[in-house]
């Protein structure tokens, strides 16, 4: 049996029109058509869905409780299917403790190099971590940040604490916690909080643990009493989660300032972490050069010791560097990493992996990317290939779709006029073929543009975001402006940081997740729907929440979700199409 090819028979996911396909392996593939044709559908919702699913079979069933559930996706069979890795765009986190650095490993490189040279000699790699008690800064446990509660926004002093002083919504009136201070009496619960010593203040929101008197027959959980504001901040700072932005705050995460470590500078380490140098430079300083400095740094190192510590950080840095992110730092949080610079940070690790034989599944790698770096890209991705493994790419861009060995295009077109193979060969066979991507790919002349003049302008003065050396710069009004220069080079800062700061008037679209709810959909986000239910209602003489499968039209049997999801116990739960609205959500 030839085990060179994934044979997919009779895929019908989403708008898939029940197709058979085989797909060499161990090639770099390319699935082309335009949005909506049904690439994702073929390489994500089906391929790569079923290797996950029957690699997730193979594991224990105490460890398949604690992964994620995958149901069978729509297709007959799928024949000689590798493990599958997904390079996805997703973010990588939102957790402070988490950065380019200990993402990549180069930062465990780093504080190896620094325990066995550093001057003056200390030792342990683990005094050089701000992850380990010995090494982090302990003002702000490591965090580079420290959080705090804004106290204006957290209590309303002209209120007592019976009648809800407490803006937080764990506090919030009639709770446990509210009704756990009403109980244990430490402060006067019945006095405006503006009456209030500093004194007492102080107690309420900032005093240690202490055992509260009496609280065995008044208490049934906590016996001790610490400041509430200590409290929610400790807490915070233990998750690590990083600052949201404004706009996406919610009633919890309100409350909280970020503010730059004083003691460490951002830094995260104790003093002692940054007393320690290699020529010149502590820990911290080479962690906020970027990689390209980085690199330089230690390629000046010359000592016999820390050969192979070198020899593997160069590599790590050299596949970053080359794949277009050498501008990053190793200090940079992954939460501020875009969807395209996290995807090629997942890219870069990927090149230290000696397994063989597995399918790398990429969605459009050159978002984001210049097009100076689509060359690096592509030597990336075929040295992943020669490494014994196959890889299949989502894909737009010309460059990368010329130097496929492999082209599926779907379509012919998009949603129900979509799902169908229109080509399924080597790149010279789409001359040949009746395709839109071969048309405009091969055939189609280049556009001719008329532009409009520009006559007032938006102006930025002085702005020195984070790479930003004070640029002035006048942007037209009116006219279609693109910002463009290589990644790195400060585009994202002079619009989202400077611009979008002084213009708050400014819609911004990005490329952000919509949300996670099985209830909403592309019609129900924009407002639609509530005019077709009203549609409907009004032809009917009904009510418009008959209509919506979030309110009354919910079928009985599955609440409208359209699933029906059965709890197994110590196995995985099973998900199944509601057998009485078909899947439809209605009664």
């Amino acid at each position: 049996m030839n085990r060179d090819k994934i044979v997919v028979k009779n895929a019908h996911t989403n708008n898939l029109n029940n197709i058979d396909i085989e797909i060499p392996k161990h090639k770099l593939v390319v699935f082309t058509g335009v949005s909506g044709s049904g690439k994702s559908s073929l390489l994500f919702d089906t391929i790569y869905t079923e290797a996950q699913r029957q690699l997730v079979e193979t594991f224990s069933t105490f460890a398949r409780t604690r992964m994620p559930k995958l149901s069978r996706p729509d297709v007959d069979d799928i024949l000689n299917l590798s493990t599958a890795i997904v390079i996805d765009q997703k973010r990588m986190g939102n957790n402070l403790r988490s950065t380019v650095g200990t993402a990549t490993e180069i930062n465990t490189y780093l504080r190896l190099l620094f325990s066995r040279i550093g001057n003056p000699f200390i030792g342990p790699s683990f005094y050089f971590s701000f992850n380990h008690p010995e090494g982090m800064c302990p003002h702000c446990n490591g965090l580079g940040k420290q959080i705090k509660i804004d106290i204006n926004l957290f209590l309303d002093k002209e209120k007592t604490i019976r009648e809800g002083a407490i803006t937080h919504p764990h506090y919030k009136v009639g709770g446990f916690l509210w009704k756990e201070l009403l109980i244990i009496d430490v402060v006067d619960v019945d006095k405006p909080l503006r009456d209030f010593t500093e004194e007492e203040l102080h107690l309420f929101l900032y005093s240690e643990p202490f055992a509260v008197k009496g609280a065995k027959e008044r208490l049934t959980y906590n016996r001790n009493f610490e400041g509430i504001a200590r409290k929610l901040e400790k807490a915070v700072s233990t998750r690590a989660d990083d600052e949201t932005a404004d706009e996406d705050k919610n009633a919890y995460t309100k409350h909280f300032n970020y503010q730059l470590c004083e003691q460490c500078g951002g830094t995260r380490l104790n003093d002692r972490a940054r007393s320690i140098k290699i020529n010149g430079l502590t820990i911290a300083d080479v962690c906020s050069l970027e990689l390209v400095d980085v690199y330089a740094f230690l390629h000046d190192i010359n000592d016999e010791i820390s050969k192979p510590i070198l020899r593997k950080a160069q590599f790590l840095l050299e596949q970053l560097i080359e794949i277009g992110v050498g501008y990053l730092s190793l200090e940079r949080a992954i939460s501020t990493l875009s969807g395209g610079e996290s995807q090629r940070v997942k890219m870069s690790k990927q090149m230290d992996c000696n397994l063989v034989d597995m399918l790398y599944v990429l969605d459009e790698p050159t978002i984001g990317l210049h097009p100076r770096d689509t060359e690096n890209l592509l030597n990336i991705l075929f040295r992943l290939k020669e490494k014994g493994n196959s890889v299949f790419v989502v894909e737009h861009d010309p460059e990368i779709i010329r130097a496929a060995e492999w082209i599926i295009d779907m379509g012919p077109k998009a949603g129900k006029f979509g799902g169908n193979v229109v080509f399924s060969g080597e790149p010279e066979g789409l001359k040949n073929t009746v395709s839109i991507t071969g048309e405009y790919l091969l055939k189609k002349g280049k556009p001719i543009f008329k532009r409009k003049p520009a006559t007032s302008f938006f102006e930025i003065k002085n702005a020195i975001a984070n790479n930003l050396k004070n640029v002035s710069v006048k942007i037209p009004k009116g006219v279609l402006s693109c910002i463009t220069g290589v990644a790195g080079s400060g585009k994202s800062s002079l619009i989202h940081e400077c611009f979008v700061k002084y213009h708050p008037e400014a819609i911004v679209i990005d490329q952000s997740p919509i949300g996670k709810s099985s209830r909403a959909n592309a019609a129900t986000f924009i407002g639609v729907f509530d005019l077709i239910r009203k549609e409907f209602a009004s032809a009917n003489h009904s009510e418009a929440s008959l209509f919506s499968f979030n309110s009354k039209g919910a079928c009985p049997k599955c609440n409208g979700q359209g699933v029906l999801t059965f709890e197994l116990h110590f196995l995985d739960s099973v998900k199944t199409i509601c057998d009485e609205c078909e899947g439809k959500r209605y009664h």
